[in-house]
């Protein structure tokens, strides 16, 4: 099943008819996800930026391919510290070559991505 998003996130609060304050929301991580997406689309060529699920339900929520079997994967978490890299143990197995990183907009750890830095 593919992944919906809008290229505005306005449209997407006035179809939902919520328009409260983004730290009040319990969406806030589907709306932040949103925003890295069109955010890369922005970066990298649309047509290398995908997502990865397997039947079992193990998702990426990107895959940027800079290559053949290789490039960047980025997994979008609100907050960083919900973000574990032995859960993602099956896509790294799987895809050596690409890296995998966090992108964040509660950063704790060092080495996540903060959203603002995309």
């Amino acid at each position: 099943m593919p992944k919906i998003y809008f290229n505005d996130n306005g449209l997407r609060n006035m179809l939902i008819n919520n328009f409260s304050k983004f730290t009040l929301r319990s969406d806030k991580g589907e709306l932040l996800e949103n925003y890295v997406y069109n955010r890369l689309k922005k970066l990298y060529d649309a047509d290398n930026l995908h997502y990865w699920r397997t039947a079992d339900d193990n998702e990426v929520d990107f895959v940027v391919e800079q290559g053949i079997r290789q490039g960047h994967a980025f997994e979008v978490k609100y907050n960083d510290l919900k973000f574990s890299p032995l859960k993602y143990k099956k896509f790294t197995e799987t895809y050596p070559n690409f890296s995998l990183s966090c992108i964040s907009r509660e950063v704790s750890k060092e080495e996540t991505l903060d959203v603002v830095r995309l």
